[in-house]
């Protein structure tokens, strides 16, 4: 795992800052595959969502995120050697329990993640940096963002909660 990616999950920022490093590290080092509702904004990361003016990537990407939109991309990364697919997945919490979250896309599509304890939780409010957070302060209804590895069962590693839309 490359230290900019480590640091951007760290602070844990965005869901648009979570997938612009992914994003950004996979355009640099082409060393993934991206499927899903992200695929096309991924292969080619200096497009932009229709209404807005293209701008190259560069050290920009990264803040301004190069998948913005993205409500769920599956992402293939090689990490010391072996191959990690991350689910990432931006919604509304439709189930949540000590063991699993369940969360919904803006289209319909669902994802259940287990939960165990290397699970990181932040809370990030409109205008404030993100904070430490827990399981507890997570309910149905809310908005997160989160980032997850595994194929058939996928496992929470970063759970971001995003203000109220």
């Amino acid at each position: 795992m490359n230290l900019t990616y480590r640091k951007t999950l760290a602070a844990g920022g965005t869901f648009v800052a979570l997938l612009g490093v992914g994003g950004t590290a996979l355009a640099t080092t082409g060393s993934g595959t991206l499927t899903g509702a992200g695929a096309q904004q991924a292969a080619a990361p200096t497009a932009t969502p229709s209404g807005s003016t293209a701008k190259p990537a560069g050290k920009h990407a990264k803040k301004h995120g190069a998948l913005r939109g993205v409500e769920h991309a599956q992402i293939v990364t090689r990490h010391k050697g072996a191959t990690v697919t991350r689910t990432i997945y931006h919604g509304t919490v439709t189930a949540v329990s000590s063991s699993s979250l369940t969360v919904k896309a803006a289209d319909g599509k669902s994802q259940a993640y287990a939960l165990n304890g290397d699970t990181k939780y932040r809370e990030r409010s409109k205008g404030h940096k993100p904070t430490a957070s827990s399981l507890s302060k997570i309910a149905k209804g809310d908005n997160v963002a989160v980032v997850g590895t595994g194929t058939s069962k996928v496992t929470a590693k970063h759970v971001v909660e995003l203000p109220k839309k």
